[in-house]
């Protein structure tokens, strides 16, 4: 008998819950029978396909067809904002109120407008910083290691910096090779102004002397092209002496002598390096001057002569290796 009644309690509450479920749906049915239509257009009245159209507070949406109509179904009694947006054009957006089985028809007309987009920055390092003020991949010469190294060659100067060669033609005549780059591929720079020499010519060497700058440095890598396009495989800069002034004790004077002796051909060198300065006045000034023979080598068989694989084509004094230079 308890049974029995436990059952038909059961059966009762399950028949209940199917009545209530049975109204919600058909309220909810009833309700959501409200719907939206319309078109968008330009103002020349031409359609606007695939803009979109978005219910807002709601994730409902859709794009308006090649004709520029839309249609937006399933939606409950109430208020409601409808935006718009097209590439191009400027943004509308209208409230409209939703009554169970109207349908509501809304007509946009979109002006165009300029579309800006935000700059995007790329950057190589984790934060964002100012190229301009971003470490950079130096190597210098000056000092001792300058004097030690210098020659006429600007190439020959600083063929010892890893990653740098001598493409030369003659004692005086060479030209660096950044990283296999050379020529009209690197930029070479006397105080940040750019030296034009005919880079195009292999027997054309910069018009610079190391002797008369204080200091040589050389860009490698992707921060060399902050000194020009055309600094694409590496930039060499050098810096000349600054004049020194603001000495409240009076004339200060100074000075430097260089001279230099080659015995493979029989160069003799000298430069003079002057420099002084006041309380509101400096100056520098030098000079050089090199004169050299030809080149002398072992005086042996040449290649024309003997024939053998592996001898030298030139022997002995090699003509046209003299020069002379004053700087």
């Amino acid at each position: 008998m308890r049974n029995s009644r436990i059952k038909l309690i059961g059966i009762y509450i399950a028949w209940l819950t199917l009545c209530v479920f049975l109204m919600i749906c058909r309220v909810e049915g009833a309700a959501a029978d409200g719907s939206i239509s319309g078109a968008v257009r330009n103002r020349e009245g031409e359609p606007l396909s695939y803009a979109n159209i978005v219910v807002e507070g709601l994730e409902i949406g859709t794009m308006s067809l090649k004709d520029g109509t839309f249609e937006l179904a399933g939606l409950n009694p109430g208020s409601y904002r409808i935006s718009v947006s097209y590439v191009g054009y400027r943004g509308q957006s209208r409230l409209v109120k939703i009554e169970p089985g109207a349908e509501n028809r809304l007509e946009f007309i979109l002006e165009q407008s300029v579309f800006e987009l935000e700059p995007v920055v790329v950057t190589g390092s984790p934060i964002a910083s100012d190229p301009m003020k971003s470490p950079l991949d130096i190597s210098y010469i000056g000092g001792r290691d300058k004097l030690r190294l210098q020659t006429a060659s600007l190439g020959k100067t600083i063929e010892n910096i890893p990653g740098v060669t001598n493409m030369s033609t003659g004692g005086v005549s060479g030209k660096p090779v950044i990283r296999g780059h050379t020529g009209e591929r690197i930029r070479i720079l006397a105080d940040g102004v750019s030296q034009e020499y005919q880079q195009y010519g292999e027997r054309h060497a910069p018009n610079i002397d190391p002797f008369n700058f204080e200091r040589i440095e050389l860009i490698k890598g992707a921060s060399s092209l902050l000194y020009g396009s055309d600094a694409i495989g590496g930039a060499v800069n050098l810096i000349p002496l600054k004049p020194q002034f603001g000495n409240p004790e009076g004339t200060h004077w100074g000075g430097r002598l260089m001279t230099r002796y080659s015995s493979v051909n029989r160069e003799k060198s000298a430069g003079m390096r002057l420099k002084g300065g006041t309380d509101k006045l400096g100056f520098h000034g030098s000079i050089a001057a090199r004169r050299a023979g030809n080149f002398s080598t072992p005086d042996v068989p040449a290649f024309a002569q003997s024939g053998a694989p592996g001898d030298p084509r030139f022997t002995g004094e090699i003509d046209h290796t003299d020069y002379q230079q004053y700087t």
